[in-house]
């Protein structure tokens, strides 16, 4: 509570020193100021403000430095008290920085905390207080009046700061006291300035001062405990819903009574039901502080969906205040007041009428308060009421849940007494328990395990609604020997409070005959109103002896095969003589024993277990983690070794990565007298799992950068369309073109590839697949990988497809001897990069990706066009003609670049390129052709742009025609048959491309478009 804008020992050191050599702290005490007017500062302004008083602190520190060196090296007395004051000019500084850092620091934590300001005055009025008795000389005198001009200019600052906040009614007397203090201080100034014979006087003003501030302080601290406490807000917080909408349910619980209690149902003959009219909500409250002695009371109000007030709630729902936590969270207890159901019925077909509710706290006002008229309530939000019924259920507290534990209600009678007659031997020992106790004292409350609820989990205080547990013993007999079989029930009490303990058959209370029996225990759950039965259900308690039980700890083994994970293998761990002597024969009883004695005693337990807490117990035992058994030493029959064999460990992707999977295996040893004395143990495995690895090279031709490396994921391995003597891809196999490549040929190793999990250690299998995660990257949102990663589709339409190492672009082959068709998503993939990954899994499941690299597929061919020198001519009879027969040359783009097509037909027909591409001819695409011709009115211009227009939008006067047709054009001819001549040049943009098989309008990148020249004709 003491922040300081000035320190004791700043003012010590302004008031020894002359107002000579007096270095004022403004600058400092303006960085306070301004962190006074922002106590919303964000934590970013606060960290440079830190920073920034740190570097000023930093150069003061080297003026002091310089300052103490000035006064070791002065000659006179007068240089030695000039150096003494700038020392302790230079002291104070550092130490209003000081201050400001804490007060900064303290923001950063808490900038809410603006009362405790006012402690800083307090202090910093002591400070000037303590130095008062030294005030001698006018130089002292001036620089006190400094230091108040500092205190004065940091109190009007806080005073800024109080205007900002919110503090209620006490706002107006809190601003009016601290103008007070302002005009007290401004005398004191005055005082100091022109009085200094007046020092007594102004000590006892100063009191004074100091007495008020101590008040002010005394009244701000009960304003913030009284904001603290006060309720502002309640928050609803539902625990049900009907259709999506939060609900306060009250709840009737309805029940066919029991007749035979020894039957596995109710066998009354009508429905009886109870309604007690009582439920809890909960709310939550701002300030989380509120206490419950801060609100007067509670009131409801309901309202119907329609808004249309009803009756105050002291007519229909009573409220109170169960408890208010820590938290916030208030509790209510809600009591309904009126006969009628909430639930109304609806004239309309699939909607819903129904009332809701909200809770009106009224809240205690201090006189102030209430006279500016302040709201004495605040209201939650709405809630919906509901009535639901319940068919209630005796419930085992100790189930998760009602649906996925078989012992949630317990069990029916025939189920655990499984005979015929109550006279009979049942064959049900060992289940059914619901808690294993010792004999001794361990007695159990069974009120402790039991509840009311409904087959939702709705849970239901059985005291509001009349309804009690009874608890009896029920025959239950089991085989004791071969001779006779014995009655469980003889074994236990139940007094009437619900307390079952041991006894003996002869009735002497906790006694150890009761060890091993299994009474079988009937739960009632009776209506006390009218004494009838709602539920019946059963459940075993198993009395056991004290337990005794010493940790031998971890037991090593020697395992084979090794130690290395390893897929469908059964290691064998083996404690040796040594280890066995060491660790249980020298251990057990209290100084040891023989190993011939220990096992006359012991014996091994068979089972195995997860956990020492469940060694212990003696359950559950666990399957998974194989078996324990003793096997005698080598070359011993009277030695005895400890073997665990477990087999088929399941790694998981933790222990992957951790490179290690530890299994740890408890048993435990068994007195063979009484098996509530054990001995327990544990023996760990612990596995080193080796990494899959990329162990193999790259063959470097095959890739279009020389960084080859895993890291580099841009990589790109080349796919050539096939070339025609290949004997696996080329013409005597496939009738056109195929883009298709075996991965596997761009990697090397030492022992040969062909398989693709040979390019990584340690797999089980291997594969490459597209890379979904860059698919979308690369290529775009309509990219997607199915299958497992083998197919690449553009949203439904079949891309590529990877089998085995093969990658291919997908084509549809529709016979032998015949074209095959591309599909439009396969050839929109030339000449782009497309993302796989090398994909190893090893044979506990677990995939890692090795590789990533790019695979681009090259376009086959290119195209070139040369320019058309020819011209159209005007006013021709029959029209202008031009030949564009050899316009086009078109080339593969890898290998030897042989020529496909030139001057107008197939270069080498021998070669077969043109069937093998499936080249057609050149289109001259004249439906999309442009002109600069522009219509402008009646009139018609020539712009400077060859696409200002459609050339069909002059079909009417001017005709262009291929022949034989625009696919495979060898000429062009211009008609004119507007009537009228053409007196100026104009032009027509032409798009041009070739059909192949990979690039339906495989076009020349220079020339997608082919201008041609109408010049005019001649006349006279």
């Amino acid at each position: 509570m003491n922040k300081k804008f000035l320190s004791v020992a700043l003012f010590g050191a302004l008031l020894a020193v002359s107002s000579g050599t007096f270095t004022s702290c403004k600058d400092y005490d303006d960085d306070i100021d301004s962190l006074s007017e922002r106590v919303d500062a964000n934590q970013a302004t606060l960290d440079a403000k830190v920073k920034e008083l740190q570097n000023a602190l930093d150069a003061t520190k080297q003026e002091i430095a310089s300052a103490k060196k000035a006064a070791e090296d002065a000659q006179t007395s007068a240089e030695k008290a000039e150096a003494a004051a700038k020392e302790a000019a230079a002291t104070a500084k550092a130490e209003a920085i000081e201050e400001a850092q804490k007060l900064v620091n303290e923001l950063r934590g808490s900038m809410d905390q603006y009362d405790e300001k006012i402690a800083v005055i307090e202090a910093t009025l002591n400070s000037i207080n303590g130095q008062l008795d030294k005030l001698a000389t006018k130089e002292q005198l001036a620089a006190a009046e400094t230091a108040l001009k500092t205190q004065i200019s940091a109190l009007e600052s806080f005073k800024a700061a109080i205007e900002k906040l919110n503090l209620g009614t006490e706002l107006p007397e809190m601003k009016s006291q601290l103008s007070t203090l302002l005009g007290e201080m401004a005398e004191l100034k005055t005082k100091v300035s022109s009085n200094a014979e007046s020092i007594s006087n102004l000590k006892s003003e100063l009191s004074a001062l100091s007495t008020e501030v101590s008040n002010f302080q005394t009244g701000l601290n009960t304003l913030n405990d009284l904001l603290s406490q006060r309720l502002t807000a309640l928050t609803f917080a539902p625990s049900q819903f009907i259709n999506g909408i939060e609900v306060v349910n009250f709840a009737t619980l309805r029940y066919t009574p029991w007749n035979n209690l020894l039957t596995d149902k109710a066998d009354g003959k009508k429905e009886t039901s109870i309604n007690d009219g009582k439920t809890t909500a909960y709310y939550y409250a701002n300030p989380s502080s509120v206490k419950k002695s801060s609100i007067k009371g509670l009131t409801v109000i309901t309202n119907d969906a329609t808004n249309e007030i009803k009756t105050r709630s002291g007519e229909k729902i009573s409220a109170t205040i169960a408890d208010i936590s820590a938290t916030g969270k208030v509790t209510v207890n809600l009591k309904k007041l009126s006969e009628g159901s909430f639930n109304q019925a609806s004239d309309k077909e699939n909607v819903e009428k129904f009332a809701m509710m909200a809770i009106q706290a009224e809240i205690a006002l201090t006189p102030e308060e209430e006279q500016q008229g302040i709201s004495p309530v605040v209201t939650s939000d709405w809630a919906r009421l509901a009535e639901t019924s319940a068919i209630p259920f005796i419930h085992n507290k100790e189930a998760a849940t009602e649906k996925d534990a078989d012992f949630a209600h317990f069990w029916n009678y025939s189920t655990i007494h499984d005979a015929a007659n109550a006279t009979d031997v049942c064959t049900t020992e060992g289940q059914f328990i619901l808690k294993h106790l010792a004999y001794t004292d361990n007695t159990l409350n069974l009120n402790s395990l039991v509840e009311v609820c409904d087959k939702e989990g709705n849970k239901y205080n059985a005291a509001d609604y009349g309804l009690a547990f009874e608890f009896n013993l029920i025959d239950y007999l089991l085989k004791d020997n071969a001779e006779q079989s014995t009655n469980q029930k003889e074994f236990a009490t139940i007094s009437e409070e619900g307390v079952i303990s041991s006894r003996s058959r002869n009735g002497e209370a906790l006694n150890r005959d009761a060890i091993g029996r299994e009474p079988l225990v009937q739960v009632i759950l009776r209506n006390t109103a009218n004494k009838e039965v709602v539920d019946v259900r059963y459940f075993k308690i198993a009395w056991t002896s004290e337990r005794v039980n010493k940790d031998l700890g971890e037991l090593i083994a020697t395992f084979t095969p090794n130690n290395k994970f390893a897929c469908n293998t059964s290691y064998v761990g083996i404690v040796g003589t040594a280890e066995m002597n060491d660790k249980i024969y020298t251990v057990a009883k209290q100084n040891g024993i023989s190993k011939e004695e220990f096992h006359e005693l012991y014996k091994l337990d068979g089972n195995v277990y997860a956990s020492l807490d469940a060694a212990k117990a003696g359950t559950p035992a666990v399957t998974t983690l194989g078996t324990i058994q003793e096997v005698p030493a080598a070359g011993s029959v009277t030695t005895f070794n400890l073997q665990w064999d477990i087999a088929n460990i399941q790694l998981t992707k933790e222990e992957y990565d951790a490179g290690k999977a530890v299994r740890t295996v408890y048993g435990r040893y068994i007195r063979k007298s009484d098996d509530a004395e054990t001995y327990t143990f544990k023996i760990v495995l612990t596995l080193t799992v080796d990494k899959m690895a990329f162990v193999a090279g790259y063959i470097q031709t095959y890739w279009n950068t020389a960084d080859l490396t895993t890291s580099n994921i841009n990589k790109a391995f080349q796919v050539n369309p096939a070339l025609t003597d290949d004997a696996v891809y080329g013409i005597s196999k496939f009738y056109d073109c195929q883009l298709i490549a075996d991965m596997l040929k761009g990697y090397n190793k030492n022992s040969g590839i062909t398989e693709v999990v040979d390019l990584v250690s340690n797999a089980d299998d291997a594969e490459f697949q597209f890379d979904e995660a860059r698919v979308k990257v690369l290529l775009g949102n309509e990219w997607s990988v199915r299958l497992n990663g083998t197919i690449l589709y553009k949203n439904n339409v079949k891309a590529a497809e990877i089998n085995g190492s093969i990658i291919r672009l997908y084509e549809e082959t529709p016979s032998v001897g015949a074209h095959s068709f591309a599909t439009s998503a396969a050839q929109e993939l030339l000449g782009k990069n497309v993302p796989v990954k090398l994909v190893a899994t090893n044979c506990a499941n677990i995939t890692v990706e090795l590789d990533h690299f790019l695979v681009n597929f090259i376009n086959p061919l290119a195209m070139t066009l040369d320019e058309v020198k020819e011209s159209f001519k005007d006013l021709l009879t029959g029209g202008s003609t031009i030949s564009v027969e050899k316009i086009a040359t078109i080339t593969e783009t890898f290998g030897l670049k042989r020529t496909v097509w030139a001057d107008g037909k197939e270069f080498e027909p021998a070669n077969k390129l043109v069937q093998w591409y499936n080249v057609g001819g050149v289109t001259w695409d004249l439906t999309n052709a442009t002109t600069n011709l522009k219509k402008q009115g009646e009139s018609i211009v020539i712009s400077p742009d060859v696409k200002a227009s459609k050339w069909s939008d002059f079909k009417d006067k001017y005709v262009l025609e291929a022949t034989p047709s625009e696919a495979g054009a060898k000429s062009l001819t211009f008609k004119n048959n507007s009537g009228a001549h053409i007196q100026q040049a104009f032009q027509i943009a032409v798009p041009v491309y070739v059909n192949t098989k990979w690039s339906p309008t495989l076009a020349d990148p220079e020339m997608t478009i082919v201008v041609l020249t109408v010049n005019s004709g001649e006349t006279k």
